[in-house]
């Protein structure tokens, strides 16, 4: 079994004491579709069922009602630990919390975050890191946290604990008249130059986003802009750049399809440190 969260736990706990979702979503202070991820990931971790579904009622399954007392003293003690520790060291709440995110991340979803972390009187420090933030600075104490564009190969190596907070769409952009038709073959996309932006820094890393040798780095929004506008080439942008909206710039499409280009982003954190960083993975469950 791999290691479960303690959101799962309590969730698991308070639905098992209500036997209804919605009731213990509104217990917990958490909306219905957050509770049933924790039960489904919980379950998916143990590999068995701990609670039987029907349009009508819910129950315990067997498993369910085996581990339900144990969960109970658990998530009691550490209920218990987290209130110690508040008594003890005041200020551990007050702890700053170091943030790094990738600059290709949706800007308004650190805006929103820094108007939560204020409203909860959080001290998180928000640094920006071109393009790729490596796990290194995890793993050497730099930061707290990480968020940025999943990596299939570092989820894969890092020991760091990670969870999906949102996605992310990508699109083809070029001038209206750049190609003779707004659906392109693959085959006409490589013999013209692919702008990179910032999110394509590192190219060994970025093969999925890189779609002919013939390309070149551009890493200012607005200087990729006016490349665009100038018909120096086509690009791959996040949908949240908006780029359509850039004057003479136009969405086409390829044969490749629009279906898959999508990434996810990730928070990141160094195992065993939950605790400091979950204000922070509920407001984005919410």
């Amino acid at each position: 079994m791999k290691d479960f969260n303690y959101n799962q736990l309590v969730s698991f706990v308070q639905v098992a004491q209500d036997l209804n979702i919605s009731t213990a979503a509104k217990h917990l202070n958490k909306n219905r579709a957050t509770i049933t991820e924790h039960i489904e990931s919980f379950e998916f971790e143990l590999g068995h069922k701990l609670f039987n579904r029907s349009s009508r009622q819910i129950e315990l399954t067997p498993l369910g009602n085996r581990i339900l007392k144990p969960s109970t003293l658990l998530t009691a003690q550490i209920f218990t630990w987290q209130n110690t520790i508040k008594t003890v060291c005041p200020d551990a709440s007050k702890v700053t919390l170091r943030m790094a995110y990738d600059a290709v991340v949706p800007k308004e979803m650190i805006k929103n975050l820094i108007r939560y972390a204020h409203s909860k009187e959080m001290e998180i420090e928000f640094i920006k890191i071109g393009s790729n933030v490596s796990v290194e600075l995890l793993d050497k104490n730099i930061v707290d946290l990480i968020i940025a564009p999943s990596d299939d190969n570092e989820e894969k190596l890092s020991t760091n604990e990670w969870r999906i907070l949102g996605f992310m769409p990508y699109r083809f952009y070029a001038h209206k008249d750049f190609f003779d038709s707004q659906y392109v073959m693959l085959s006409e996309l490589v013999h013209h130059t692919q702008i990179l932006p910032q999110a394509y820094l590192n190219k060994t890393k970025d093969q999925k986003f890189i779609f002919t040798p013939n390309n070149k780095i551009i890493n200012d929004l607005e200087l990729l802009e006016c490349a665009l506008s100038e018909k120096m080439g086509w690009a791959f942008l996040p949908t949240h750049i908006g780029a359509e909206k850039w004057e003479n710039i136009v969405e086409f499409e390829s044969n490749l399809g629009r279906e898959g280009f999508v990434t996810p982003i990730l928070a990141r954190w160094r195992a065993g440190e939950e605790v400091l960083i979950t204000p922070i993975l509920d407001y984005f469950e919410e």
